[in-house]
């Protein structure tokens, strides 16, 4: 990691009380809700994503301690069940209650595991600087979100990342 980075494992506070569950099946569905400083997060998952429904919960994330990132974490949602894959990939935005330079927003993803704790930074589909908004493309189930930070974090992240990961990433671009 580079300096001024945090260290240690990931250390995550929920806002249960935003936490949004749904049913879904193969028809889609799009769930939103909104964390307490104001960012809303809506993720659209599409028809056919799933072959049999499935209860889907969406979190806010209030803190997130330990993430290899020079700059703070802007938003980030934890997404269950854990480990959940889809045959097509969903869509998560992320709109914050700030302007920021886009071409410092990094996206991520996070795994807590029992032992295992791996955080990657993946490309962000795109961030709409009038808007505040980020958009990322998942194709699992864990934690996303996005924070302030540059090339330097992504670079000494790659050397640590999980082949689930790796294979996300790659998809991504």
């Amino acid at each position: 990691m580079g300096e001024g980075l945090p260290a240690g494992p990931l250390a995550i506070e929920l806002e249960e009380q935003a936490a949004v569950s749904r049913s879904v099946d193969e028809t889609g569905t799009t769930i939103r809700t909104t964390a307490a400083d104001d960012t809303v997060a809506e993720l659209h998952i599409p028809e056919r994503a799933l072959s049999r429904a499935a209860t889907i919960t969406v979190t806010p994330v209030s803190e997130l301690r330990g993430l290899p990132a020079s700059g703070p974490m802007l938003a980030a949602v934890q997404l269950e069940p854990h480990g959940l894959s889809f045959a097509r990939p969903l869509t998560l935005r992320l709109t914050i209650p700030t302007s920021v330079d886009p071409e410092a927003v990094l996206a991520y993803t996070y795994d807590e595991r029992e032992n295992d704790e791996s955080v990657a930074f993946v490309p962000v589909g795109s961030f709409d600087e009038a808007t505040s908004t980020a958009r990322l493309t998942l194709y699992h189930f864990s934690g996303a979100g996005i924070a302030i930070g540059d090339t330097n974090d992504i670079r000494s992240n790659l050397a640590g990342i999980g082949e689930k990961f790796r294979q996300q990433a790659a998809i991504a671009q």
